[in-house]
């Protein structure tokens, strides 16, 4: 889906099996700048997409030259794995430099998977404790793994 412009909606009208809407334009002011953060922005969505294998869409080269930050965090709130109230949180916030830094918290680094290395170094160290009949696996089995 790709939006065109921010609405509220004043009230749904009709019962025809489909859902419409009496809409009016929210302005969102002048485009602020906000460069330095929209760089951050993308830059950390990007390894946060390639941690949970998120496919990047063919436009995302352009996303960085953007200069409206209420785009940007549009744009990267939609492809985001969140919970439905912070999306509707996000699109009720009409500040657009405050919507894109709640997007880049939201963008949550500490939550990314450990890497396949680690992983494998976690595993030795678990096999040496084993070995040596350890009950528990020390800092030692990972300096050793």
């Amino acid at each position: 889906m790709q939006a065109h412009r921010r609405v509220v909606i004043r009230r749904f009208a009709g019962e025809t099996g489909a859902f419409q809407a009496e809409v009016a334009d929210i302005s969102e002011g002048p485009i602020p700048d906000a460069t330095e953060l929209i760089q951050i922005a993308v830059k950390r969505f990007e390894s946060y997409a390639t941690a949970r294998g998120i496919r990047i869409p063919q436009v995302w080269p352009l996303l960085e030259q953007t200069r409206d930050p209420g785009r940007v965090a549009d744009i990267i709130a939609a492809r985001m794995a969140l919970p439905i109230t912070d999306k509707q949180s996000l699109l009720a916030t009409l500040d657009p430099v405050v919507r894109l830094k709640r997007v880049d918290a939201l963008i949550d680094v500490s939550a990314l998977p450990p890497s396949p290395m680690l992983e494998a170094t976690r595993r030795r160290a678990f096999d040496y404790a084993n070995q040596r009949r350890h009950q528990y696996a020390t800092l030692e089995h990972l300096l050793l793994g």
